[in-house]
């Protein structure tokens, strides 16, 4: 008998479980086993350009797979910095098939920035803050199917929504590997 249980670790992520119980022949025996459709895919580690340092860079999971197994980064040469993916399970292939726009790709105020999914569609997004002085918002730049919103292969804008509970942004620091403010006010 085949039964899937759905386990929770770090505090968000969920992994279904399914446990092959064959009871009638001996109580005691179960397979615990994730079907390879539901496995997650693996990270590649074939990366060569690890992006600035400086900047954001991280692993995330803009395919929404339930894992945080594509590593993005910001890439270029500016005016032509790019946010830029190197998908799970893409091992040996063009390590930027997720990417942004390329022209003017709004990075946002230093330390602000995160990807964490804010809409939630399963998928995490690219997230900073702009503006001035009494003027300032977090907007984020959605992850679709095809790449992030304004890419030529997902189309629409690259400036795609504002999460909620959006506060004055400028002065605090974002923890980029969870989207959460940290260490109070820069002064």
């Amino acid at each position: 008998m085949l039964k899937g249980y759905l386990i929770q670790f770090f505090l968000s992520t969920y992994l279904l479980l399914w446990v092959d119980c064959q009871l009638e022949e001996n109580p005691m025996i179960c397979i615990k086993t994730t079907p390879a459709k539901l496995r997650p895919k693996p990270r590649r580690y074939d990366i060569n350009d690890l992006g600035y340092f400086e900047m954001f860079h991280g692993w995330v999971d803009v395919q929404g797979q339930g894992a945080a197994n594509d590593y993005c980064r910001l890439v270029g040469v500016a005016p032509n910095i790019q946010l830029s993916c190197a998908l799970a399970g893409t091992h040996g292939q063009n390590e930027n098939n997720y990417v942004s726009d390329k022209k003017d790709f709004p990075i946002g105020h230093t330390n602000t920035w995160y990807m964490k999914d804010e809409d939630g569609d399963g998928r995490d997004d690219y997230c900073r803050c702009f503006g001035q002085s009494g003027r300032q918002q977090v907007i984020c730049t959605k992850a679709g199917p095809r790449g992030f919103y304004g890419s030529v292969g997902q189309g629409g804008s690259t400036l795609t929504f504002t999460p909620t509970g959006n506060l004055e942004c400028q002065k605090r620091q974002v923890r980029p590997e969870f989207g959460r403010v940290y260490g109070g006010v820069i002064d």
